[in-house]
């Protein structure tokens, strides 16, 4: 399904599966290729900081940073990525990124607090827009 270009999905929820670095690498292949895919929520798999899981972050970063992915938010909650980890996706969220702007990335508070405030980005509104309709009140 994921593989599948015109497949439509806008959102994976796969959270509380135990994926594992396994599965995050097996859907990195689909998700490399995927071009409806916007938000990607794969909280609470047990991805750590084995060799296994920091590989399959590798990768899942690398998918993120590809031109051909239009994933604009990503959930890896409750999962213990480290600062390993954690320094890995740190270029997903860089203001560098070229290729697209990452307007959702949620991890939790443990990994240190300075990498953690670099990485965390919650909302996925628009920056310092107005709501339209706001500038005139009504009179009583």
């Amino acid at each position: 399904m994921l593989a599948n270009a015109k497949s439509g999905l806008e959102e994976l929820t796969l959270s509380g599966n135990r994926l594992g670095g396994i599965g995050v690498g097996a859907l990195c292949g689909g998700l490399n290729v995927n071009t409806s895919l916007q938000k990607l929520k794969i909280a609470d798999n047990f991805i750590d900081q084995t060799d296994e899981d920091l590989n399959a972050l590798t990768r899942l970063a690398s998918v993120l940073l590809n031109g051909t992915t239009k994933i604009v938010g990503v959930d890896l909650m409750y999962n213990r990525i480290g600062t390993s980890g954690g320094e890995i996706l740190l270029p997903v969220v860089d203001g560098d990124n070229k290729n697209k702007e990452i307007s959702e990335f949620l991890v939790d508070q443990t990994i240190p607090m300075a990498l953690f405030e670099k990485l965390y980005k919650a909302g996925g509104g628009k920056k310092g827009g107005k709501k339209k309709g706001g500038g005139k009140k009504k009179k009583k």
